[in-house]
């Protein structure tokens, strides 16, 4: 068995760290979106709105560094006979409730519940 030197070993440890937050800062494939439902009400008994933010994740550190924006997104969604449900995304309602984001971000969310 190979006996490593104190400094030998506190090297190792960090250039193992240092390959661990290179790989977060880079995203590490991580990248893809987070959805939080915020709110539901059944406006009937067959009809739910559902409202819920929208939020691309990234690596660790790549999200201190490039902050992205938290998104308010409103579903109205039907029941169908065989209980699935059929949502529409009520995109004007979501460009209202996010108008301090500039154009460059996309509100479309083809998310179907």
């Amino acid at each position: 068995m190979k006996v490593f030197s104190k400094r030998r070993l506190i090297s190792l440890l960090a250039a193992m760290l240092t390959v661990l937050l290179l790989a977060s800062s880079l995203g590490c494939g991580v990248e893809g979106h987070t959805r939080q439902a915020e709110f539901t009400h059944w406006h009937d008994e067959d009809t739910l709105v559902l409202v819920y933010t929208r939020q691309q994740t990234m690596g660790a550190l790549s999200g201190i560094f490039r902050p992205t924006p938290k998104t308010t997104h409103i579903r109205v969604c039907t029941v169908e006979p065989d209980n699935a449900l059929d949502c529409e995304h009520q995109r004007e309602l979501t460009n209202i409730l996010n108008e301090q984001l500039s154009s460059s971000v996309d509100l479309q969310d083809r998310w179907r519940p």
